[in-house]
């Protein structure tokens, strides 16, 4: 990995970059990673020069940052644009529409990718499709890399850490509980759900893997785990279900997976 960031050209593309979480992101790297070979990139190029010269007033240093212009489906274009590239960083959705070409070509040209999807049957395709090819090229895709996902993934990961370290054993079941959060939906979060919905209609499969928490997992992952319903009381305070906790259920079942099941 070390050798890939440094003979490639570019270390971080930021693909749909103007979009909300795109600008965010982007106003975060270059308050704090002006200095790295960052790259920006989507269909705009006028919306992109502006953007790039907004990040200049928060460093200067962002205007030697290049700009990279693609349609996320022509993949002729990406196959010129990633192998220059050592990470992509998308946040441009829906993914189902717009993220298999590019998580495809990070696969075969050894390109490191991560994502906001909150899309499980994206994601399964991305796995399906795309697996086999990027261990052989060296390529980590890392879908659901977003606010709505690694609390509950990474939380996970550290409460079974300390569970088996202080206590001997992992715990047989773990709740997240949201107490207090901010923000709303972007365009980008709605139009996804909305293609979900549209795709859940058309395709039985797709409804069934919106029911299976296992639906990520590979392998001999057991049975019994169910998503949360209905209200719960824990800790003196009633909690109920969490919009995100049928997806993150299954991005934390993967990762156990990934693990072989610890």
């Amino acid at each position: 990995m070390a050798k890939r960031e440094t003979s490639r050209p570019i270390e971080l593309l930021l693909w749909g970059a103007t979009g909300f979480t795109g600008r965010l992101a982007a106003e975060w790297l270059a308050a704090r990673y002006a200095d790295a070979r960052v790259a920006l990139g989507g269909r705009s190029e006028s919306k992109l020069e502006k953007l790039r010269d907004e990040l200049v007033a928060i460093d200067a240093k962002c205007a030697a940052w290049p700009i990279r212009v693609a349609d996320a489906l022509d993949v002729a274009a990406l196959d010129t644009l990633v192998p220059e590239v050592a990470v992509v960083a998308t946040t441009a959705g829906p993914f189902s529409i717009y993220g298999h070409e590019l998580a495809a070509a990070c696969a075969r040209h050894g390109t490191d990718y991560c994502d906001i999807t909150g899309e499980v049957p994206f994601a399964r395709a991305l796995v399906d499709r795309n697996h086999e090819r990027a261990r052989a090229s060296g390529a980590r895709l890392v879908p659901f890399c977003g606010f709505d996902s690694i609390p509950s993934d990474l939380g996970v990961f550290v409460l079974q850490e300390f569970a088996k370290r202080e206590l001997g054993a992992p715990c047989d079941e773990a709740t997240f509980v949201l107490v207090r959060a901010r923000g709303g939906f972007s365009g980008g979060t709605a139009a996804s759900a909305i293609a979900i919905s549209e795709a859940a209609a058309r395709d039985p499969r797709v409804r069934e893997m919106l029911r299976d928490p296992y639906a990520l997992a590979d392998g001999d992952h057991g049975t019994g785990a169910k998503d949360a319903s209905g209200a719960v009381k824990i800790e003196g305070a009633w909690t109920g279900p969490f919009a995100m906790g049928p997806i993150n259920s299954r991005v934390v079942h993967r990762s156990n997976a990934l693990l072989d099941f610890p």
